[in-house]
């Protein structure tokens, strides 16, 4: 009869704990602690009243804990991008592929580049594509001699030499242009050479290269545009406005 005594509350906790466990409700929540307070205090809730309660209790607060999950997880996804990767090189180099002169000490600061530090980038190639290198263009990169750091920052002039030298272990080269005075009277050498050196290499006036190279671009656009126009009549070639011929 005893044993009724210690069960039956028990039982009655247990019903009403399962009966309650869908209610979401913070009355309900209070309710449930209410009742294993005092059933504690009797020492009858040591069967499975504390795990019913506790799993209803869990159930009142769904909302809560998702949101907390889900911040955790956002936390985690977070923590787990990788770093954006910098490249790999120091220094941009653009020179003039056409020129025979350029072309030599190219070739030797390539052979001295066995670490990958200066990357070198023709702007006599049809497909150079200023947006690439921060913007500069065709007419820019002939007019004098450009170099772009890793951080995006430009140089011009006999700088240029002087930190691709560095780059590839030839620092003294150059190094006596770090004088303002010494790398101002280089500038002004330099410019000299830059405006003349296409007819002093064998070639036509910077102006007239730049003019070409203009007239180059308008037809290659014309003959993009013949190419769509071809397309849809089915014509297997076009003559371009600029009077080049269009192979399709």
């Amino acid at each position: 009869h005893g044993k009724n005594h210690t069960l039956s509350p028990v039982l009655l906790t247990t019903f009403l704990a399962d009966f309650l466990l869908n209610t979401r409700t913070d009355a309900t929540f209070r309710f449930l602690t209410k009742m294993r307070t005092m059933l504690a205090s009797k020492r009858v809730a040591t069967i499975a009243a504390p795990a019913i309660l506790q799993r209803a209790a869990f159930r009142s607060f769904p909302t809560r804990t998702m949101a907390l999950r889900a911040s955790s997880s956002s936390m985690a996804t977070t923590d787990q991008q990788p770093p954006s990767r910098s490249p790999s090189w120091d220094i941009k180099l653009l020179y003039d592929g056409d020129c025979p002169l350029c072309l030599k000490e190219i070739n030797f600061l390539r052979g001295r580049n066995g670490q990958g530090k200066v990357l070198f980038v023709d702007i006599a190639r049809p497909d150079y594509d200023p947006t690439q290198n921060a913007g500069i263009t065709f007419e820019q990169a002939m007019a004098t001699i450009h170099g772009i750091t890793a951080q995006g920052r430009v140089y011009t002039g006999v700088e240029v030499f002087r930190l691709v030298y560095e780059a590839v272990g030839l620092g003294w080269v150059y190094a006596i242009t770090k004088v303002p005075v010494v790398l101002a009277v280089a500038n002004k050498v330099y410019d000299i050479w830059a405006k003349h050196r296409t007819q002093l290499t064998g070639r036509e006036a910077l102006e007239v290269l730049l003019e070409r190279r203009r007239l180059e671009a308008v037809g290659r656009a014309s003959c993009r545009t013949a190419t769509t126009g071809a397309g849809a009549t089915g014509g297997e070639g076009q003559q371009s406005s600029t009077g080049a011929k269009c192979d399709l």
